[in-house]
């Protein structure tokens, strides 16, 4: 599988600072974004809800249905004004999954109204959310989507709602020339099942995708239903290449292609991670300034469901994927969770998550050249209101816009709750600034 060990030990040992000593603490500014958005709001680690174009941010939001239905809740957009306020600037009569905006200014929005399709639109006028129009509806939720700074995008779902383990399903690819305004079509094959949560990065008609299974699979699921151990990654020159959809929306419609019309040649598609038995929770997939694409993952991998109970803890990873899907992998130490990986202005990387204890977020400084371990930890002050298992940063390099120099947006939901600590139904979206440290 062309994998390489840059690393094999591991150990949760702590960094620099003893547990009781003080860390240094960096003020963040944080607001309030919405007081009543819907409490699941926050969902998958591929998802993005924040950006920032023309020097504006913006985000989405998933407000809670008025009957009690899964897939009956509404989308909200909103813009931060100069005084820290958010102000409504658009609806969706779906929830909205994951934005994406263009150069020219015309955001992509993509959404689901079951478990079984995906709307992919995007703004006839740049900035305009009430001129969303759908371009292409895929076949599965929980997609995965990037766009390149061309304006080019590309969308990944499942081939079938079959989510039954080791049979076999396919990602289909939806590539959208931005030059050509043409949609092509090509096709990854899964045997392991059915995989969703798919982080994508896409440079020119070029893309590179991390793939997370996502397959019904109680024998090895640590007591549960679903498995997300088994991990893929891919890469495709030329996106061109694929079935060029000429009047048709819809897979398998009356007028539409087959998946065997799909080509799958053009794929570089390879298992990296496919244990017996494991848990993987894939975090942050970024292109860096040197040119790699790197992955912040957990993971830990046993022989049978038995073995996997009495396995705890599960490694924090950073890997390093080259252009022939070779993967070097490291042990960062760390515990955390709802990673995200930064590098300032200066070329200085550092790890953003929650540590193990909960409260606010933490700020780890690391080194590539010594193996990604922690070297400095900062605390966030105030960042503890955001809760959720996923962070949203700015990442312009997969989902489009701009970012706010060496200040970092976050963005994220907390779950309100009554004086007796039962949750209320709904959450609360905050948004948190801070500058890194050393850059200012």
């Amino acid at each position: 599988m062309g994998l390489t060990a840059a690393a094999t030990a591991f150990s949760f040992q702590a960094v620099e600072a003893q547990e009781n000593q003080a860390l240094p603490v960096i003020a963040a500014r944080v607001e309030l974004v919405h007081p009543h958005v819907f409490a699941g709001t926050i969902h998958g680690w591929h998802s993005n809800r924040l950006l920032k174009y023309g020097g504006a941010l913006y985000a989405c939001a998933t407000l809670p249905a008025v009957e009690p239905n899964r897939w009956k809740e509404t989308g909200i957009f909103l813009q931060r004004e100069r005084d820290g306020t958010w102000t409504e600037v658009g609806t969706l009569p779906y929830a909205p999954y994951l934005m994406c905006v263009g150069p020219d200014g015309r955001f992509w929005v993509l959404g689901s109204t079951s478990f079984a399709n995906v709307h992919i639109n995007r703004m006839r006028t740049p900035l305009d959310f009430g001129s969303l129009e759908e371009l292409h509806t895929g076949t599965n939720s929980y997609m995965g989507a990037g766009i390149g700074p061309e304006g080019n995008l590309l969308v990944l779902y499942a081939q079938t709602m079959e989510e039954r383990a080791y049979h076999p399903n396919g990602v289909i690819a939806a590539f959208y020339d931005q030059e050509r305004s043409r949609w092509y079509l090509s096709r990854l094959v899964t045997p392991e099942g059915r995989y969703g949560y798919e982080g994508v990065i896409v440079r020119g008609r070029q893309g590179m995708a991390v793939l997370n299974s996502t397959v019904f699979d109680p024998e090895h699921a640590q007591g549960g239903k679903y498995s997300w151990r088994h991990v893929r990654l891919a890469r495709c020159e030329d996106l061109t290449k694929g079935f060029w959809l000429k009047h048709v929306t819809r897979l398998n419609a009356d007028n539409g292609p087959r998946w065997t019309d799909l080509p799958e040649t053009e794929w570089l598609n390879v298992g990296w991670l496919l244990p017996k038995d494991g848990r993987t929770g894939l975090q942050d997939f970024m292109l860096a300034p040197d040119g790699y694409v790197y992955l912040s993952y957990n993971h830990v991998s046993a022989q049978s469901d038995e073995a996997m109970r009495k396995l705890t803890e599960t490694p924090h990873y950073v890997a390093r994927i080259h252009e022939d899907l070779a993967v070097d992998y490291y042990p960062t130490g760390l515990g955390a969770s709802a990673t995200r990986l930064i590098v300032d202005s200066n070329g200085t990387w550092y790890i953003l998550g929650r540590p193990p204890s909960g409260g606010d977020l933490h700020l780890w400084e690391i080194s590539p050249k010594h193996g990604f371990k922690p070297s400095k930890e900062y605390v966030l002050n105030g960042t503890g209101k955001l809760e959720a298992y996923v962070i949203h940063v700015l990442c312009p390099e997969r989902f489009g816009g701009e970012r706010d120099g060496d200040t970092i947006h976050l963005l994220s939901t907390r779950v309100v709750k009554d004086a007796g600590g039962n949750d209320l139904g709904y959450a609360e979206m905050w948004h948190a600034a801070f500058d890194l440290p050393g850059t200012k």
